[in-house]
């Protein structure tokens, strides 16, 4: 058996790493570390020569996880896997996540969000359609319509390649100033905090 702590200090110097959930359907492995969430772990066997562990409360598996977390807890596996993440990790895929019942996607975004919370430049990515960032300057490229969702009071400016640019203006959680935006290449995202891109 292995420890959440040891998976962190294994995890110590890598920046990039896949999670899987249990939702998860025809996964190719990317070529680098995973953590395989409570039912993500059906995909072991696809992983051979990648690092890999486990970790959940044993609901959607009867397979032996390393870290077995008690059913009886007030946290989801995800929040739990996100607990193992060290610093170093500026790129995270998260597979398996989407799609399943709105209760459980929405708390994920929420734990996401709080994750990426007090970090700078690190990328969450649930599909090639949603993605999340924590605060800082990026320069994406976008064709096509986009909306920004923040979970807080967050100052964020748009300009670059986008039909309806924002000067640093703060914005409340979920508002629909910046619902259906347009790309067309470039598009500078300056924000003093998490946020969400979702992509048509």
């Amino acid at each position: 058996m292995i420890t959440a702590l040891e998976i962190k200090k294994r995890l110590s110097s890598v920046e990039e790493l896949c999670l899987i959930g249990p939702l998860v359907t025809n996964y190719r492995p990317k070529k680098m570390p995973h953590l395989l969430v409570d039912g993500g772990i059906k995909i072991k066997n696809k992983l051979k020569n990648i690092p890999h562990w486990s970790i959940g409360d044993g609901d959607s598996t009867k397979k032996r996880l390393d870290v077995l977390l008690n059913k009886e807890k007030d946290y989801s596996d995800l929040k739990a896997a996100l607990d193992c993440i060290p610093s170093s990790i500026k790129c995270l895929y998260l597979r398996g996540f989407l799609g399943g019942r709105k209760d459980h996607e929405l708390i994920n975004f929420g734990e996401v969000h709080y994750f990426l919370k007090n970090k700078k430049h690190v990328s969450v990515h649930f599909s090639n359609k949603i993605k999340a960032y924590s605060a800082g300057e990026y320069q994406l490229n976008i064709k096509g319509t986009f909306s920004i969702i923040v979970f807080e009071p967050t100052k964020i400016g748009i300009k670059g390649d986008v039909k309806y640019p924002l000067r640093k203006k703060g914005l409340t959680p979920l508002i629909s100033l910046t619902l259906s935006n347009e790309g067309t290449g470039i598009v500078n995202i300056d924000s003093n905090g998490p946020f969400y891109i979702f992509l048509k």
